[in-house]
């Protein structure tokens, strides 16, 4: 997910702020899922969305995965629990799993991002030996033979 780049906020009378923030208080008890009115984060998101020159169709895809798993643990939670089935895990748990998992990406994501900018600043110019010989001629073949396969090793 890559949620914060767009600054998406969220404002409510309980919470101003983006919506993985509210992800992560919601996940850790800070804020009740019960006072989130998610009708009017649906709206404002709806808004937010029409506003936009140009509609970011992954970025759009998180935030309703984000919106549906909000949906999905407040009615989890409205819904009186069986006595008999207490082991029922917390709905909360799937969102802060969830959150786990989206920050590994998201930190893979940035190392990903840092070794490619690092690569970027690195380039050979023309003209300059690097001592590395290539061959402009590089022949794919199905029916390659085994004498092809050792004729080709031994040339390179």
């Amino acid at each position: 997910m890559t949620i914060l780049k767009d600054n998406y906020s969220v404002n409510l009378d309980i919470f101003q702020g983006p919506l993985d923030l509210l992800h992560y208080l919601i996940s850790k008890d800070e804020i009740d899922i019960y006072d989130i009115p998610i009708a009017r984060v649906t709206e404002q998101y709806m808004h937010y969305i029409e506003m936009m020159k140009v509609l970011n169709l992954e970025l759009a895809g998180e935030y309703i995965l984000m919106a549906a798993t909000l949906i999905k643990i407040k009615s989890r939670m409205l819904l009186p629990r069986d006595e008999e089935n207490e082991e029922e895990p917390d709905p909360r748990e799937e969102l802060v799993a969830a959150l786990l998992e989206y920050r590994k990406f998201r930190e893979a994501g940035e190392i990903l991002r840092e070794k490619r900018a690092l690569e970027n600043r690195f380039f050979v110019p023309s003209g300059v030996n690097t001592g590395i010989e290539y061959k402009e001629k590089i022949v794919y073949s199905e029916n390659a033979t085994l004498y092809d396969l050792l004729t080709a090793f031994k040339e390179t």
